[in-house]
C-alpha cells in the first residue's frame, strides 16, 4: 500500500467516525420542537426549521447554521422576518441534530450536492441563501454550479479561501496541529468539544447578550448528543485548492468588525473571488453578524 493511500484511508476512518458519533442522537430521538423537520436526503439528514412550509407566496430565506450554533439560537432573527419571508434554518451535516448518510465525505462539493437537494424541494424562485463563515465558498460553488437555483446570497465573516485557510490554521494552534491530523483529530475533539465550542462561543461573538443566549443554547444542545466535526470539516471542507467561483447572483457579504478570531483577516478579500460582492462592515460585532446584528440583516433582506 502506498503512502497516499494509507492517508486516504485513515481521512476516511476519521469523516466514518463522525458520521457514526453524529448518528448517535437519531437512535435516541432528536430535538423536535414546533416548526422543526427532517428533511431525508440522498447523503444526508438535515434537521431544519420552516415558519411557512404551505407558502409559497413569501419569499424565501434560508439560514445556515453556524456551527456550534443550532437552530435555536437564530429565535430572534426569525421574528424579524416571520412577517415578511418564509424562513427557514438548517443545521449542516455533522453539527447539530443533522447527520451525514454513508457516501458523504465532508466535502465542500458534497455539502454543496446535499444543500443543492435541499433547497430544491423547498422552493425554485426567489430564494436568498445567508451563509456564515466557510460555508461561503459552498454557497458561491452552488451559485455557480446551479445559477437559477438562488435569487440572492448573504455571506458572513466570510475572507478569500487563502485567508480562510489561514485563519482555520489559526485556529488549530492550540492543538499543535492535531485537530487537521486524521482521525486524532476526530478523537481529540470528542473528548473536548463541550469545552471547545464553549470556548469558542465566548472569544468569538461580541455582543454579551447574544453570547449568554449562545451558551446557553450551546449547553442544552450539547447534553442532548449535538454533533460538531469540525476536525473533519477541517481535513476535508478546509481543504485543497480554492473552488472554482463564477457567478452573476446578487452578493451582499457583512462583516463583524470585533471578531477576533479574524483580527488578521481583511474582509475587503472577499472581492477576490466574488467582485461583485457589497461589502457592509458592522462595528462592535464579532463573529456571528446574522444573530448580533438581526435587525441589520433583516433591514438589508426587506
Amino acid at each position: 500500500m502506498t503512502k497516499t493511500s494509507r492517508r486516504t484511508m485513515i481521512h476516511r476512518w476519521g469523516a466514518a467516525a463522525d458520521r457514526r458519533w453524529s448518528a448517535q442522537p437519531f437512535r435516541r430521538g432528536v430535538p423536535i420542537p414546533p416548526e422543526v423537520f427532517l428533511a431525508h436526503g440522498r447523503t444526508a439528514t438535515l434537521r431544519y426549521l420552516d415558519t411557512a412550509p404551505d407558502d409559497a407566496t413569501r419569499p424565501l430565506v434560508v439560514l445556515l447554521a453556524d456551527p456550534p450554533v443550532t437552530i435555536e439560537s437564530y429565535s430572534d432573527l426569525i421574528g424579524r422576518l416571520r412577517d415578511s419571508h418564509r424562513v427557514v434554518v438548517t443545521e449542516l451535516p455533522g453539527f447539530g441534530f443533522s447527520t451525514p448518510l454513508p457516501g458523504y465525505d465532508f466535502t465542500l462539493t458534497a455539502l454543496g450536492d446535499a444543500l443543492t437537494e435541499f433547497i430544491a424541494t423547498l422552493s425554485d424562485t426567489h430564494t436568498t441563501l445567508v451563509a456564515p463563515c466557510a460555508t461561503a465558498y459552498c454557497a458561491l460553488d452552488i451559485a455557480t454550479r446551479q445559477p437559477a437555483l438562488l435569487h440572492r446570497l448573504v455571506l458572513t465573516q466570510a475572507p478569500d479561501w487563502p485567508t480562510a485557510l489561514f485563519w482555520r490554521d489559526r485556529l488549530d494552534r492550540a492543538s499543535k496541529g492535531i485537530l487537521r491530523t486524521p482521525l486524532l483529530g476526530q478523537l481529540l475533539l470528542r473528548a473536548v468539544r463541550t469545552n471547545l465550542g464553549g470556548q469558542w462561543l465566548r472569544r468569538a461573538c461580541a455582543t454579551p447578550d447574544t453570547r449568554a443566549r449562545l451558551l446557553a443554547d450551546f449547553a442544552a444542545a450539547d447534553r442532548t448528543g449535538a454533533a460538531f466535526s469540525l476536525a473533519t470539516a477541517f481535513q476535508h471542507y478546509l481543504a485543497g485548492p480554492a473552488p472554482r467561483i463564477d457567478t452573476a447572483t446578487d452578493i451582499l457579504a457583512l462583516w463583524g468588525d470585533a471578531d477576533p478570531s479574524h483580527r488578521h483577516s481583511d474582509p475587503e478579500t472577499i472581492t477576490r473571488i466574488a467582485p461583485a460582492a457589497r461589502l457592509v462592515r458592522l462595528p462592535d460585532t464579532g463573529h456571528f453578524p446574522e444573530l448580533e446584528r438581526p435587525d441589520i440583516l433583516a433591514a438589508l433582506l426587506r
